[in-house]
């Protein structure tokens, strides 16, 4: 199993969680695209390969790399998540213009570094 962690730039991750309080906030926190970690779901499923007893030790690995997003790119990214997608329509679109608005204010795009976390078991012979 593995999960893509985002964070946008300190500055510009301010800007967005303001356009979020304002518009959706009923978006959790810990979404991709409001740059939280989603270290919960990540221990809960290493947790479920313990519990269930038909796999090795879970072993993690982490990639780090980065990301450009010009304005455009992340308003599509950003619609392409299920916390996202359940929004009404005017939501959206009003939250969209607030985060091309944040990204514009930042020159037209931003630099998002990502951690790639990686869980791994074997799953174990049956007796």
């Amino acid at each position: 199993m593995f999960w893509n962690i985002g964070r946008p730039p300190e500055d510009v991750q301010r800007a967005f969680d303001e356009a979020y309080q304002r518009v959706a906030p009923q978006v959790d926190d810990d979404s991709v695209p409001r740059g939280r970690g989603v270290s919960a779901r990540f221990e809960s499923a290493a947790g479920g390969l313990r519990r269930s007893g038909a796999f090795s030790e879970p072993e993690t690995t982490a990639y780090q790399w980065t990301r450009y997003y010009s304005a455009a790119e992340w308003l599509d990214q950003v619609q392409t998540h299920s916390d996202h997608r359940v929004l009404a329509r005017q939501t959206v679109d009003v939250l969209l213009d607030g985060l091309g608005a944040v990204i514009e204010s930042f020159g037209g795009g931003f630099t998002m570094s990502y951690k790639t976390s990686l869980v791994t078991a074997l799953r174990l012979r049956s007796v």
